[in-house]
């Protein structure tokens, strides 16, 4: 209850943390990482909106794939009628970027460039990147 108010629809009633593995994707072929394409990360779900924050920790990537680089198997299914925002920092696994985007009706993401919408691709050698992403569930 908040100040005494006992509404059923002022409750608190989806509430959900947990653990989802998300692949180290591209849209065309997908990277070669020592380490694995896959890594934990952690999300809340309140209602109808989720926050996931993740960390890939240090990565080999031997070949980079090739298309733009995409990040998926987000837990929840984005809303069909809206954008995801990301935010990147540690982003050494696709040079210079620190945002992303969630498509509508996805469960991934694409970093892209600094004041830009486009893409980015991935960088070989050893990367890593931290990323928080919230979006909207229908």
């Amino acid at each position: 209850t908040f100040n005494g108010d006992t509404a059923a629809a002022n409750a608190l009633d989806d509430y959900e943390e947990g653990t989802a593995t998300i692949s180290i994707e591209a849209t065309t072929t997908n990277p070669t990482i020592t380490e694995g394409n896959t890594f934990t990360a952690q999300y809340t779900k309140i209602g109808n909106m989720v926050t996931v924050r993740g960390y890939t920790g240090t990565r080999t990537i031997t070949n980079a794939g090739s298309g733009l680089a995409k990040i998926n198997q987000l837990p929840f299914t984005n809303h069909a009628s809206y954008y995801g925002v990301v935010s990147i920092v540690h982003g050494t696994m696709f040079g210079d970027t620190q945002a992303g985007y969630v498509e509508a009706n996805t469960t991934f993401f694409y970093p892209i460039q600094e004041g830009s919408t486009s893409g980015v691709n991935y960088s070989t050698g050893s990367s890593l990147f931290m990323f928080s992403v919230t979006y909207m569930v229908a």
